[in-house]
């Protein structure tokens, strides 16, 4: 998963979504894909030679031609973008269900975040799908890391601390009317 800068509210997000997460707005297809310096964690556009903030070099992407109109492209790419020209990769790269960084099959913990990654019944437990994209994701993740979107527990503890911070404010006020009456109430006798 790669981050893109919404054009309309600026926050960073997923270039997987299809609307803001934050604003609601579509995201365009022209946004530059921003990806993290491997050796920093600066967020730089995925065409840049080297990081601009450390000068780490980047390795170009292999470079492959489209059987069908002869463009160049980069390896890894789903389709042609000047024909649409649709290329099958042998597998879906496979991703830690955690933080969603790309790993390898004979991984048994993820590299980047150390989730444990074997396949058994117990570690199968701890998966569920994501509601908005459907992938695999650990079931303590609080966004998906595939497409940004929240899980249903982080919505529902969003929405019952605002709950928590409302009753709370209407009690300070309750509790300030009644210091006003009796103050009034004092002042008159």
């Amino acid at each position: 998963m790669a981050l893109i800068k919404c054009s309309e509210c600026g926050n960073m997000i997923s270039d997987k979504s299809e609307n803001c997460i934050y604003c609601g707005s579509p995201i365009s297809i022209s946004l530059k894909t921003l990806i993290p310096c491997p050796e920093c964690g600066t967020l730089i556009e995925e065409t840049a030679e080297k990081c601009t903030k450390c000068g780490f070099p980047f390795i170009p992407k292999k470079q492959l031609e489209c059987p069908e109109c002869g463009k160049e492209i980069n390896e890894g790419v789903e389709e042609c973008p000047e024909c649409g020209f649709p290329f099958i990769s042998s597998k879906e790269p496979i991703r830690c269900p955690e933080c969603g960084k790309e790993i390898s099959e004979q991984s048994k913990n993820c590299p980047e975040c150390g989730y444990p990654l074997e396949t058994n019944e117990n570690q199968e437990s701890l998966l569920i799908n994501c509601k908005a994209c459907g992938k695999a994701i650990s079931k303590e993740a609080e966004i998906c890391p595939h497409c940004g979107q929240k899980s249903d527990e982080k919505i529902e503890e969003e929405y019952s601390n605002n709950r928590i911070d409302v009753v709370v404010g209407f009690l300070q006020f309750a509790a300030g009317l009644v210091a006003l009456y009796f103050m009034f109430k004092s002042c008159s006798n």
